[in-house]
C-alpha cells in the first residue's frame, strides 16, 4: 500500500464561527477521512493517523493512536445518523481490528504468575 494521498480542506478566515460552518457543511467528508486516515495507520502499524491537510500541504491533522476509537466511535455515530450502513460496517470492523490489538498486549500484562488447580 503506498502513502495516502490527503484530502486537502480549504478555509477562508480564522474566525471560530467560519469553522464551526465549515466543519458542519462539511462532516461527511471530515468524519470519512478519520476514517480512512485511522485505518490506513493501522494497517501501516502508524502511531499518529494523518487525516487531511488544511490550507497547504504543510498543515496536517493528526490524530494520536490513543484517541483513535473515540474518533472511529464518533464517525460511526455520524453515519449510523446518515443510513451510510457499509461505511459503518468498514468503521466496526476497524474498531474491532483495533480493539484486538490492544485486548492481546493487555493480556500479555496481565497473564503472568502460576496457576494452582485443585
Amino acid at each position: 500500500m503506498g502513502k495516502r494521498k490527503l484530502l486537502n480542506f480549504r478555509i477562508i478566515g480564522n474566525d471560530s464561527e467560519i469553522l464551526e460552518s465549515f466543519i458542519n457543511k462539511h462532516k461527511f467528508y471530515i468524519f470519512k477521512e478519520t476514517f480512512n486516515g485511522i485505518r490506513y495507520a493501522l494497517n501501516q502499524n502508524k502511531d499518529i493517523a494523518e487525516i487531511c491537510s488544511i490550507n497547504t500541504d504543510n498543515a496536517i491533522a493528526t490524530i494520536e493512536q490513543k484517541h483513535w476509537e473515540n474518533a472511529l466511535s464518533s464517525s460511526l455515530g455520524y453515519f449510523e445518523s446518515q443510513d451510510e450502513y457499509e461505511l459503518c460496517n468498514n468503521i466496526n470492523r476497524c474498531i474491532k481490528k483495533l480493539q484486538n490489538g490492544n485486548r492481546s498486549l493487555k493480556q500479555l500484562e496481565t497473564i503472568s504468575g502460576s496457576i494452582t488447580t485443585s
